[in-house]
């Protein structure tokens, strides 16, 4: 008989040192308890982890969907044919803006203990995030050829 292992045992918060968590230090409250999953991603996709919690990202999302609605211009059937308009020099156009890149989301790395992580610098605050996580991708390789040679009819004895 193999003895019972509690799930304490198995996993701890020293598990989570290095995890980023994808949302504001402010959107957790001393006191609250919160559960925090991995956030989806491709199959394919060599990114880090990422926590998140269900709760928070729908929160966030409703709210952006607000602010969306209450910047929505007004339709203006003949915009293009404002005389003041064309004076001004031609407007960037933005090509099917809806499938932009959304923006930088705030996140934090967790530290030992599952504390927050001390990246932020001297100020001891969050800081930039895209200065917290920099982005982990594939090293740079050199597109440069070796000199050409020609090529013997004959091999030498070295080969």
């Amino acid at each position: 008989l193999t003895p019972r292992v509690s799930p304490q045992d198995l996993y701890s918060s020293r598990d989570l040192q290095g995890l980023t968590v994808e949302h504001d230090l402010g959107a957790f409250r001393e006191g609250e308890t919160l559960v925090l999953t991995l956030k989806d991603k491709g199959v394919l996709e060599e990114s880090e982890d990422v926590l998140v919690n269900v709760t928070l990202v729908a929160e966030e999302q409703a709210q952006e969907n607000a602010e969306l609605r209450k910047k929505k211009p007004p339709y203006v059937p003949y915009e293009d044919e404002d005389p003041a308009a064309a004076t001004q020099g031609p407007k960037e156009h933005v090509v099917l803006p809806k499938y932009a890149e959304p923006p930088q989301r705030p996140s934090f790395r967790l530290g030992p203990g599952g504390t927050q992580g001390t990246t932020g610098g001297a100020g001891g605050g969050l800081g930039d995030p895209r200065q917290q996580s920099p982005a982990t991708g594939p090293a740079p390789q050199s597109l440069e050829l070796p000199p050409l040679r020609l090529a013997p009819e004959y091999l030498t004895p070295q080969e």
